[in-house]
C-alpha cells in the first residue's frame, strides 16, 4: 500500500502518515519497500509480526462483533446485513472513499464486498 493511501484511509496529514509508518516500522510490524511499479515510490508492508498482529486485531473486532450481534434473531441479522450493505456502499464515489470506508477487510466474510460493488459501479 501507498503511504498516500493509508493517509487518505485514516485522514491524516502527509507528516502524520509519515510519523505513523515511522512508528510501526521501529516497532517491527511494517517495512518499506520499493513499490513494484514505480521504484521511487515506497511501499508499505507488514512484517511477519505485523500480519499476526493485524490477524489478533481482526479476531478481537470479529469477537466484539459476534457478541453485539447475538442479541439479533437470523432474521435481524440477515436484514442488518442487507441494510449495512446498503449504507456501505452509498458512502462510496471513489477508491479514495473505498479505503476511508473499508479496512482491515476480512475477505472470506465478507465475500460479496458491497464497498467493491460500490466502487465497481463508480468507475
Amino acid at each position: 500500500m501507498p503511504i498516500e493511501r493509508l493517509r487518505h484511509a485514516l485522514s491524516l496529514s502527509h507528516p502524520g502518515a509519515v510519523r505513523l509508518v515511522d512508528r510501526l516500522a521501529a516497532s517491527g510490524l511494517m517495512e518499506r519497500r520499493p513499490a513494484i511499479h514505480d521504484r521511487r515510490s515506497v511501499a508499505l508492508h507488514l512484517t511477519r509480526e505485523g500480519e499476526q498482529s493485524c490477524t489478533r486485531i481482526l479476531a478481537a473486532r470479529d469477537a466484539r462483533i459476534a457478541q453485539a450481534l447475538s442479541i439479533l434473531d437470523p432474521d435481524e441479522r440477515q436484514m442488518f446485513g442487507r441494510l449495512t450493505e446498503k449504507l456501505l456502499g452509498a458512502l462510496v464515489k471513489d477508491e479514495r472513499d473505498a479505503y476511508s470506508v473499508c479496512r482491515l477487510c476480512d475477505a472470506a466474510a465478507c465475500a460479496d464486498c458491497p464497498v467493491e460493488k460500490a466502487l465497481d459501479g463508480a468507475t
